[in-house]
């Protein structure tokens, strides 16, 4: 999955195993994935989503809250923490800064704190559509970041 350009992540929907949003290669219109909804037991209670690869369903990566007003935190498939989301920046899990956050509601510019673009969603009629920068083509932790800050602010 992360090694495309461009993704297209679909709107929530009941699915068999629970809620999720499928996620497609914008090009092809392929299925790469699929992103489940973590449980919620009340509106303060946490959410997140775990989104798996296909065709074998394997754990790419967790974006979880641990309750209503704490920050959505970025785990690998292993469990380790990768990084914070906050409204207007993305942090490694050691503080420093990965990317800011500029836009609004329908589309919005991920920038390193130097100002270099790295990615950018907008939402369209159906779907909200991810392109990634060619400079971090080689990078799937900074994309796997990228998508869960997405898949939580849409």
């Amino acid at each position: 999955m992360l090694e495309r350009s461009e993704l297209r992540i679909e709107p929530l929907r009941a699915g068999p195993h629970g809620w999720l949003r499928t996620i497609r290669c914008a090009v092809t219109a392929d299925v790469l994935g699929h992103a489940f909804r973590v449980a919620r037991g009340n509106v303060f209670g946490p959410r997140g989503y775990s989104v798996h690869e296909e065709p074998d369903g394997a754990l790419l990566t967790t974006v979880r809250r641990r309750w209503w007003l704490a920050v959505p935190a970025v785990f690998d498939s292993e469990g380790r923490p990768v990084a914070t989301l906050g409204a207007s920046a993305i942090h490694w899990a050691d503080g420093r800064s990965l990317a800011e956050i500029h836009g609004g509601r329908h589309g919005v510019l991920l920038r390193t704190l130097a100002g270099v673009e790295i990615a950018r969603w907008d939402r369209e009629a159906a779907a909200t559509v991810m392109r990634f920068h060619p400079r971090i083509a080689d990078e799937p932790i900074v994309k796997m970041c990228v998508l869960a800050a997405a898949l939580m602010a849409t």
